[in-house]
């Protein structure tokens, strides 16, 4: 079996840990479609979707019994999950071809995944008259009506998405028929029940027909409804334990706040180790009324309409923002409840606004100023909760009225009882916290971070929030804790430690950079090609002619890739001689890591 395989650069291809697996790749869509008899010998283009994102830089398209079509040119990836490929096909000739095979598995998911095994056949119409009347029973306009008759009326999803392609394929610079057939494309994957497929066509037709505005508007719709625009939202920074004892605290003052015949309101901020700051916070309906309340229940008012409002289970709750018809700027909040809310029974909510915004830095401090204010209107028992991450404490006179520390977050809140017509705000300066110092805590924190980073993939969450709890450590006491893991007999805890030093953000790991030089040359690939990188990184002047050896004459593809592209974030231009006998590597990926390392290191130098 012919084997047409090519892999692109992948610089950072590193396991610090064992992957974790999610489902295997699939093919859901190719142009022209499995078992089709009919193919337009002119089609130019060959389109391959995946259900989902893929690594970018492979691809395996092996022969079957029958030809495999001319490509001319490189595949090309359309977006993350589409590759197209420029065919020359002849008429009356039977084509197939097989996306990854038993021993070809180079279309691979972000994860390192290989897609399932798909084999594509498809006939060419014949020469001459038949040639002609495919062409016009073809046209792109055609095809979207026979899309839609298939669709609508016989109900036969698969075919009219077979038509669907074809059109698009078809319409070329026609915009308003491939916008319409994207679109189309979108609601027969929804309706075959397949959310993130029709996500991917309608997410198309928002970014590629931008002009074609009614069928835009169609498409953004759907995409409200089956994947909604992420947000930043305040309930998302924070652990759940800390937003479960947010929520308690909470529900004792509005207990407090009703014995008093008072209103309870909070506020709820969030402060990244960026200073970006997230906002929200809590509230309540309480059903006074003696009935059910169903149909439109007004639960409030803001001044920032680009809010989400979700129940005590997480859930979104449906809602309408309505502006004020005489107050400029104040808008009032609707819930549309699914069941009705009984006499005497409570809504508690949550809210969040949807967009986090950047801190006023005040250089002289090191840290930077939140500003927290309200004004609820009436006589109210008002609270602002702001949650901290380990790292940031806060300064100067903003005392708060309680604090509660969860080790990876602080929480504060301050509380009173605010006048009428009267705005309440506190002023909080919010900085680095000094580095903690104690060995026990250094050694307790680095070795759960390494070890939890060691049963992870490098995209899972945890390694993110894992690395976080370094910040509040003394960075040298880190580093030096962190060595201790680099003689680990296990290959995971081993790179996980590497990794940790790489990815860690600290200024200097000068106290382990000889023994990171030794591991290049370990006995296993991966841990020397993770100290390379390290090594680089960090611009180690020790590990220069590790890295140069490594490159050259390493035996494995994967440490000499790794190598080459440390030299380029090493960043000494006397490397250029070295990386251009790379580039010449048997292992084109080796030559390509070279050659980015190279245009690295050429960048820098025109600088």
């Amino acid at each position: 079996m012919k084997d047409w395989t090519m892999r692109l650069v992948v610089l950072l291809l590193m396991v610090p840990a064992v992957c974790v697996n999610g489902a295997a790749p699939k093919v859901v869509g190719t142009v022209p479609q499995n078992g089709d008899q009919t193919v337009w010998p002119g089609l130019q283009r060959i389109r391959i979707v995946f259900d989902q994102d893929m690594e970018a830089g492979g691809y395996s398209l092996c022969t079957t019994d029958a030809q495999f079509p001319e490509i001319s040119g490189e595949p090309r990836w359309a977006d993350k999950r589409t590759l197209i490929l420029a065919a020359k096909l002849k008429p009356g000739t039977e084509y197939g071809m097989s996306i990854n095979s038993l021993d070809h598995k180079n279309f691979k998911n972000v994860l390192g995944e290989p897609a399932e095994v798909h084999v594509v056949t498809f006939k060419t119409a014949a020469a001459g008259g038949a040639v002609a009347a495919a062409s016009i029973a073809r046209s792109p306009a055609m095809l979207l009506q026979q899309g839609r008759y298939a669709e609508e009326t016989e109900g036969d999803l698969d075919k009219a998405i077979e038509l669907y392609e074809q059109a698009i394929e078809r319409a070329d610079r026609i915009q308003r028929i491939a916008a319409e057939a994207t679109f189309q494309l979108g609601m027969c994957h929804l309706k075959k029940g397949d959310k993130a497929a029709a996500g991917h066509y309608f997410g198309k037709v928002v970014k590629d027909f931008a002009d074609q505005t009614s069928v835009v508007e169609k498409a953004r719709q759907q995409l409200g409804k089956i994947e909604p625009e992420k947000v930043d939202s305040v309930f998302e920074q924070m652990s759940d334990q800390v937003l479960t004892f947010v929520a308690q605290t909470y529900g004792i003052l509005v207990a407090r706040a009703m014995a008093e015949s008072l209103p309870c309101n909070a506020h709820l901020y969030c402060v990244d180790a960026d200073f970006n700051g997230y906002s929200g916070g809590l509230g309540y309906h309480y059903n006074w009324t003696g009935r059910s309340l169903t149909g439109r229940v007004h639960l409030s008012g803001t001044s920032v309409p680009d809010q989400t409002l979700y129940d005590a289970t997480g859930e979104k709750l449906d809602i309408e923002i309505v502006a004020d018809q005489e107050r400029a700027n104040f808008y009032h909040i609707y819930w549309i409840p699914k069941e009705p809310l009984k006499p005497q029974e409570a809504l508690y909510f949550g809210w969040s606004n949807n967009k986090k915004r950047a801190l006023n830095r005040l250089p002289d401090s090191g840290g930077a100023m939140l500003t927290m204010h309200n004004e609820y209107g009436p006589k109210v028992l008002e609270t602002f909760f702001l949650v901290l991450p380990a790292g940031l404490e806060i300064a100067g006179e903003a005392k708060p009225t309680e604090t509660r520390d969860f080790g990876d977050y602080k929480v504060l809140w301050w509380t009173k009882e605010v006048p009428e017509k009267t705005s309440h705000t506190e002023n909080v300066l919010i900085r680095t916290r000094a580095g903690v110092t104690d060995a026990t805590v250094v050694a307790n924190t680095v070795g759960e971070v390494v070890l939890t980073i060691s049963t992870c993939a490098e995209t899972d969450p945890r390694v993110a929030a894992s690395l976080v709890k370094l910040k509040p450590l003394d960075a040298k006491k880190a580093v030096t804790e962190v060595a201790r893991y680099l003689d680990s007999d296990k290959a995971t805890v081993r790179r996980s430690a590497i990794f940790v030093l790489w990815r860690g953000g600290f200024d200097s790991i000068g106290p382990v950079e000889k023994k990171l030089v030794t591991l290049c040359s370990h006995s296993e690939n991966l841990t020397r090609g993770m100290a390379a990188l390290a090594l680089g990184a960090a611009k180690a002047e020790a590990s220069y002619d590790a890295l140069v050896k490594m490159t050259l004459d390493d035996a494995d593809g994967y440490a000499r890739r790794c190598a080459a592209y440390a030299l380029g974030c090493y960043g000494d231009a006397k490397a250029l001689d070295v990386l251009q006998k790379a580039v010449q590597d048997k292992d084109p990926l080796v030559g390509q890591n070279a050659q980015a390392a190279i245009n690295m290191l050429t960048e820098k130098k025109d600088k």
